[in-house]
């Protein structure tokens, strides 16, 4: 029993003040706390509906990014379904759900394995990836467009994404104003119609952008 996954044995020696005259084992099952630590562990990570990244999880990986930006570029995405309110008014609360796990899914297979998708909150997602050059950035979300608008046809379409996006560190230079860049150039893709990209490199309309449309 000593050797079984999950125990955790503490071996005592039995002994008089002349010598020892036994032992005695101790055997306690972890398994259950291990299960629960990492449970507790993952729900802090993990958004617990999409199971990609968590809000707080997003916002470290972008600290620690930024650090590295100078020689590592990087795009942080921000993405906001268009139409998911009427959908899931349509739908139920669990299609609904279900639409918000498929997207989430369609994001992850749209970047590498050492980039990352999380959820903002709500229908908002981020994505952290790394880029040579806008070029890149914008193909990319080019591609998480397309693949939301696949997810959507499955259900009956209706649901697109105003994708906007931030370079690392050609945009900004820290935390906070590379989110806050994606944020308004999200905005602004929906202001210019929804349905698109849009790099926050373009100043004047992020400006225009700055309240959201209804």
């Amino acid at each position: 029993m000593a050797g079984r996954a999950g125990c955790a044995p503490a071996t005592c020696p039995i002994s008089t003040s002349a010598a020892v005259v036994g032992l005695y084992t101790v055997t306690i099952d972890v398994h259950d706390l291990t299960v629960a630590q990492e449970q507790l562990r993952r729900s802090v990570e993990h958004d617990m509906l999409t199971d990609v990244l968590s809000r707080r999880t997003m916002m470290d990986r972008i600290e620690a990014a930024m650090v590295t930006a100078i020689h590592e570029p990087v795009a942080l995405f921000f993405v906001d379904l268009d139409g998911f309110k009427a959908v899931n008014d349509r739908l139920g609360h669990r299609e609904g759900d279900a639409l918000l796990v498929k997207v989430a899914q369609a994001l992850k297979k749209s970047v590498r394995a050492d980039d990352a998708v999380g959820r903002f909150g709500g229908d908002e997602f981020l994505a952290l990836a790394s880029v040579r050059n806008a070029i890149g950035a914008q193909t990319l979300a080019t591609h998480m467009l397309e693949a939301i608008r696949e997810v959507s046809a499955g259900v009956g379409g209706g649901v697109s994404a105003s994708i906007g996006y931030a370079l690392a560190p050609a945009d900004a230079q820290h935390p906070l104003k590379l989110l806050q860049a994606a944020d308004d150039a999200m905005y602004a893709a929906k202001r210019l119609g929804k349905n698109r990209v849009h790099h926050a490199a373009s100043r004047t309309e992020l400006r225009s952008a700055a309240t959201p449309p209804a």
